[in-house]
Parts: C-alpha cells; sequence; structure tokens
C-alpha cells in the first residue's frame, strides 16, 4: 500500500479512506488503504458544472498526493461503522494552499454516491 507523506498527515485529520480499482467484470482491487483525508466544501461552481454534466457530487475530499489516482477508482469511507461508497469524478493535483504546510502537494478528488443498486453489485464483486 501506499505510504504517505508525514509532513502533511496532520492536515488530513477528518478521517481514514480506501481507495479501490474496479474493471469492468473484474473484482475490484484495493489500490490504497487507511488514506487519510481531509473534508473539502463542495462549491457551487463545481456542483453546478457536474450538475450540467448529469453528474451529482457528493462529496469532496482531499488526500495527500500519492500516485495511482484517477477519475473512475471509488472511495470508502466509513461512517458510524457503516462503509460508504464514491466514485471518483475528478481528480485534480494541488499544489498546498494549506496555511500550516504550504506547498506542500495533495489531491482534491470530487465523489458521486453509488445508487444503493450499483453499491450492492460493486461489493458482490469483492
Amino acid at each position: 500500500m501506499g505510504n504517505q507523506n508525514r509532513t502533511t498527515a496532520s492536515s488530513f485529520n477528518d478521517g481514514l479512506c480506501t481507495i479501490w480499482d474496479s474493471m469492468d467484470g473484474e473484482a475490484p482491487a484495493k489500490v490504497y488503504e487507511n488514506l487519510r483525508y481531509r473534508e473539502e466544501i463542495v462549491g457551487a461552481v463545481r456542483y453546478f458544472a457536474a450538475k450540467q454534466a448529469q453528474v451529482r457530487l457528493s462529496r469532496s475530499i482531499s488526500i495527500p498526493m500519492v500516485q495511482g489516482i484517477n477519475a473512475g477508482q471509488f472511495v470508502e469511507i466509513r461512517q458510524a461503522g457503516k462503509p460508504l461508497l464514491y466514485q471518483i469524478e475528478q481528480a485534480q493535483h494541488m499544489r498546498g494552499d494549506d496555511p500550516a504546510h504550504p506547498g506542500c502537494p495533495y489531491i482534491k478528488l470530487s465523489l458521486a454516491a453509488l445508487s444503493m443498486a450499483q453499491e450492492a453489485g460493486w461489493y458482490g464483486g469483492i
């Protein structure tokens, strides 16, 4: 599994997530496990641009800069012991705007929640 940059770990303290890769017809494979994340605000511009593209963004998070994160992969976040599954709609490579760690790179992920049927089918592949 991927390593995290210790310099930026303190700014990604909202929880842990798992990144999955799923190819059509194949079982999902873990890309990263227990990766720290920070909650972000889904701004109006981003929300309505996604809505025009018929994508419903439900969450935005940032993670430390790691290799191999792309749109189309999946993010699993546990809340109150329940796994929530999202598809990555956009992965933006950013350069540190965190005042505590200026210049440290990170990835901002725009996430769309899966429907219950999609989620059931996806977890059936594991």
